[in-house]
């Protein structure tokens, strides 16, 4: 059940008035990364904001770690609750949010000194404007790579949203390929389009959440902005180490829910040009399911198991008939093939083939995480 927000119910204190923005911080068990993160919040060259730490039932020392940042700067609000997963914490954060505008920021991820200044001058300079959108960098140890839009950077009217991010948005054509990034950071986002569209949100979902909530955020946009390409200002903490801890035993349940949501989101808002792009992101979404199985910790009998289920799946079948997928990577077309084409003791060959692979990097990557 999603908590009621009153899209309203700023504060009226004075120091709240002179407030821009509300930064918004869900926080559970990120001990090692949690200083680098607020830290980088706090030294922005914009100082007119506050900062929502959610303390989501953290069991190390995260918690007492944003305790201590909120004695030592009073824009820091510290909220400590009941783990309830990452959405119920940014959403715990919004409620207590006292400005119309909200940036969130991940506590494994950190953000570029000047990126709250940018998004603010822009936001000034075109009075319309509903979201602003900086450039994205995933940081693996030692390794950044910019992640690349597929829109220039600029000012987007209702006019050219439609006609320049629309037809790409979801889907570009290639494997899981979209306009801009789906995730709720990196981003300026006015209030009320994401409090007018919690409804399409489920705290039971872990996988592409966010897309729950700035897919229906953006089709609400009356205008928005790009940064300059030039400048990566966010910065998306991704750990190969991350796959020892990454299977998900709900992920095929979960993406079906997410997907219902899309469609019944064009329904609401009258967009059904969305259609063929849902499709092609929902194949990709059970390639990404297939390959969170053969993680499972239960073993090859229930990997089978779950896979047959995917197999089953109407509306992948639709998918896989409509969507032009062969020039994908090979393993994602090989996944694809086997999902769709092969009897079921060629596809148990296969998967339990992929099977071995996996386990053989999650080996690897335990002994080097061991010896780093």
């Amino acid at each position: 059940m999603l908590m009621e927000i009153d899209c309203n119910s700023y504060s009226n204190d004075k120091n709240m008035e002179e407030l821009k923005l509300s930064v918004i911080i869900p926080v559970y068990n990120v001990e090692k990364y949690i200083d680098k993160c607020i830290e980088s919040v706090l030294m922005q060259t914009e100082e007119a904001f506050e900062v929502i730490l959610v303390d989501d039932g953290s069991t190390d020392s995260s918690g007492e770690k944003c305790d201590a940042y909120a004695r030592q700067d009073k824009r820091i609000k510290v909220i400590h609750k009941e783990n309830g997963g990452l959405m119920s914490a940014w959403m715990c954060g919004l409620k207590n949010a006292n400005c119309e505008y909200i940036v969130f920021v991940d506590s494994d991820d950190w953000i570029g000194s000047h990126m709250l200044e940018k998004m603010w001058e822009t936001r000034e300079k075109y009075d319309d404007i509903d979201m602003v959108i900086c450039q994205f960098c995933h940081v693996d140890r030692d390794v950044m790579v910019k992640e690349n839009f597929l829109l220039s950077a600029g000012y987007y009217d209702s006019k050219k949203i439609k006609e320049d991010l629309f037809p790409i948005f979801l889907n570009a054509g290639g494997f899981q390929e979209r306009a801009i990034p789906i995730s709720r950071c990196g981003k300026l986002i006015k209030r009320s389009l994401i409090v007018n569209n919690l409804k399409y949100c489920n705290l039971n979902v872990s996988y592409q959440e966010d897309l729950s909530i700035i897919f229906p955020a953006i089709l609400d946009c009356k205008a928005m902005a790009l940064l300059d390409e030039n400048d990566c200002e966010y910065f998306y903490r991704k750990t190969s180490f991350s796959i020892l801890h990454s299977y998900n035993a709900k992920m095929y349940e979960q993406i079906g829910v997410v997907y219902f949501n899309l469609k019944k989101v064009c329904i609401d808002k009258k967009h059904t040009e969305f259609e063929k792009q849902i499709k092609a992101d929902y194949l990709a979404a059970m390639v990404q399911c297939y390959k969170n199985e053969l993680m499972n910790p239960l073993g090859f009998g229930e990997i089978k198991r779950k896979i047959d289920k995917i197999t089953c799946d109407e509306d992948l079948k639709i998918s896989i008939r409509e969507i032009e997928w062969r020039d994908y990577r090979k393993l994602n077309v090989l996944i694809i093939v086997c999902l769709e084409h092969w009897n079921g003791f060629t596809r148990n060959i296969v998967t339990f083939f992929l099977y071995i692979l996996k386990q053989n990097r999650i080996k690897k990557l335990k002994r080097t995480c061991k010896y780093s």
